[in-house]
């Protein structure tokens, strides 16, 4: 169970130290007469709140050789590769398929990024691409809140509000 869920959670591979770690939360837990279920609510408590869990974050591998400055260029790893593009796309951390490949290092293999994006894109999920990005990245999200002159707008109407949102969201999802 911890394995698992810590796996999700963090987006990538769980280190048999990560294992341990979270093990202590369910041992204390437990100790004191606590159930199973108190030892599992533990453990979901400090992966929800591990920075693991909480930030995205990005160590890479230094493009350029030898001790590279803190401020320099890196390549994401698959792992950093599979979080971006799934929260990009889907606006959730990366599946089993993707986590999966990213792991064992071959997201970045030729042609395996442009068959996992169009995966994806073919999922329902992947509608959040247009409705929390593109729709909020064009201000369309507060489309409710314009009031247009009735007088210069004689025909707007609710219908027409709906209208406009709903081909702007059919176009960027086509």
């Amino acid at each position: 169970i911890t394995e698992n869920l810590a796996r999700r959670a963090f987006r990538r591979p769980v280190t048999a130290d990560d294992g341990n770690s979270l093990m202590r939360f369910y041992e204390a837990g437990r100790s004191n007469g606590g159930s199973f279920d108190f030892g599992i609510e533990q453990v979901l408590t400090a992966v929800l709140s591990s920075p693991d869990f909480l930030y995205r974050s990005i160590r890479g591998v230094p493009l350029a050789r030898g001790s590279a400055p803190p401020d320099a260029e890196v390549a994401l790893t698959d792992l950093e590769l599979a979080s971006r593009l799934s929260f990009f796309l889907s606006n959730t951390g990366p599946d089993d398929e993707l986590l999966t490949l990213a792991a064992a290092d071959g997201l970045t293999k030729p042609g395996a990024l442009d068959k996992q994006v169009k995966r994806m894109m073919a999922d329902p999920k992947a509608s959040s691409l247009v409705t929390s990005f593109a729709m909020k990245w064009l201000n369309l999200a507060d489309l409710d809140a314009v009031k247009p002159d009735p007088m210069l707008f004689p025909e707007f109407s609710d219908q027409l509000r709906r209208d406009f949102s709903t081909e702007v969201e059919t176009l960027i999802r086509d």
